[in-house]
């Protein structure tokens, strides 16, 4: 292996490696975002268990 092959394998790995962190920072930000809502939602719960969620969605 040439020393330009073995630059070009190092650069596509670290793009890809780069790519799969990005991802996994986006899929860590996806579920605090989810577990806040759930959490709001839960906040809410009195109300819709007391209207059901068709009271709750009809405001």
């Amino acid at each position: 292996m040439t020393h330009e092959e073995m630059e070009r394998l190092f650069e596509q790995e670290s793009r890809r490696l780069e790519q799969h962190l990005k991802e996994q920072i986006t899929a860590k930000q996806e579920r605090e975002a989810i577990a806040c809502h759930v959490a709001k939602l839960r906040e809410f719960r009195p109300v819709w268990s007391h209207h059901g969620w068709c009271g709750l969605l009809a405001g």
